[in-house]
């Protein structure tokens, strides 16, 4: 992996800063905890939310960041959300973005399986 591409140096601090990790989907787990580290000037995140209802985990690197958005490469994985059995494993490069006065950034590929839409949500 080259280096992060930092075009926004609050964004950058933002998300190493971030205050967690959720998906719609698990309505009353907490949020959960998303560690975000810059190795050797890439940026890794890798974190997880989790309870009765399901589980959702991340983990992978930050091609770029931007005043708004940054492009993350690696995994995201969902399991039992919103159904028991269901698991939407997705692999490659996608954009979280935030927009107006959130305080998240949403990833924007939300549909990959079954039909469904997984608002994934990192905060800030």
């Amino acid at each position: 992996m080259t280096k992060t591409d930092i075009k926004n140096q609050a964004a950058y601090e933002r998300l190493l800063n971030n205050s967690g990790v959720t998906v719609q989907w698990l309505w009353s787990a907490q949020r959960g905890k998303l560690n975000a580290k810059d190795v050797n000037d890439v940026v890794r995140i890798d974190g997880e939310q989790a309870n009765f209802e399901g589980t959702l985990k991340i983990n992978g690197e930050v091609v770029s960041i931007d005043s708004d958005r940054f492009v993350f490469r690696g995994t995201i994985l969902i399991l039992d959300a919103p159904e028991k059995g269901r698991r939407c494993e997705r692999t490659g490069d996608y954009e979280f973005r935030a927009t107006g006065k959130r305080k998240y950034w949403r990833l924007q590929q939300m549909e990959t399986c079954g039909r469904l839409t997984d608002y994934v949500d990192i905060y800030y």
